[in-house]
């Protein structure tokens, strides 16, 4: 990983999550604040584009839910980690 190439002793985290399940991020965010870890930086880059016509288990179009919808429930659960 190239962050911790340039930055020896970086602590970099990763986590599953499904932008377009509204369940996942709730799950995902109540992981990570369960873990303790303090949360320093949040990259929001996650997207799909030019997909066939799926719809999320809460019925919205995949493409919408996850490139709109899913950033801001999971950006406001992890505010609350203090």
């Amino acid at each position: 990983m190239a962050i911790r190439q340039e930055f020896a002793g970086a602590r970099v985290s990763v986590a599953k999550l499904d932008l377009g399940d509204l369940a996942c991020v709730r799950q995902m965010a109540a992981d990570w604040l369960a873990s303790g870890q303090v949360l320093d930086i949040l990259v929001n880059n996650a997207a799909i584009m030019a997909c066939p016509l799926t719809r999320t288990v809460q019925g919205w179009e995949a493409q919408f839910a996850a490139n709109h919808l899913g950033h801001r429930p999971a950006s406001g659960l992890l505010l609350h980690w203090r």
